[in-house]
């Protein structure tokens, strides 16, 4: 079975909420767009696949804790700062999708398994996401995809003053 709040559950969030721990012993999709308030989303109770959608970031950060199981986030169009974590236990698959223009360069990703440019709405449009090469090498160029022939999507790398790569391997 699947659990999928939405209006009801945004609306009770609507305000100063700064903290979301969810749980569920089945999948959890909430539809919409989480509220820009949320400074903790702590998904790791939810026993089953998980998905969500975060638009924004408070300025002070955002610490996102993705379910033990499947965790399908959906990121549109932010910046994330070096105050933002988005992570997963190394067992659990964690997938972002990227819509719009995404940068993480500063936040910290731990056990981003893949990253998909477009997702199931943004077929046809482009995308950019901007990583440091830490976080490219984690995730590995291999896991990062478009998600239909029609996607056009750009990854911008940063922090390379530092940072030896060879070109040939982001092919």
């Amino acid at each position: 079975s699947s659990d999928v709040c939405s209006s009801d559950l945004l609306e009770a969030l609507a305000g100063d909420t700064q903290t979301l721990v969810l749980e569920s012993d089945s999948a959890l999709t909430i539809g919409g767009t989480l509220p820009g308030s949320l400074s903790v989303i702590d998904a790791s109770g939810v026993a089953g696949e998980f998905a969500a959608t975060v638009t924004d970031i408070p300025e002070a950060g955002l610490t996102f804790t993705a379910g033990s199981d499947a965790t399908a986030l959906n990121l549109e169009s932010l910046v994330a700062g070096e105050n933002t974590s988005l992570t997963a236990e190394p067992d659990a698959e964690f997938a972002l999708t990227i819509q719009g223009d995404v940068d993480l360069s500063a936040a910290t990703l731990a056990n981003v398994d893949t990253v998909e440019f477009g997702g199931q709405n943004g077929v046809g449009e482009a995308h950019s996401l901007t990583l440091n090469m830490g976080q490219l090498n984690a995730i590995g160029i291999e896991n990062i995809a478009l998600s239909d022939p029609s996607v056009v999507g750009t990854l911008n790398l940063e922090g390379l003053d530092d940072q030896p790569f060879n070109a040939g391997d982001l092919n």
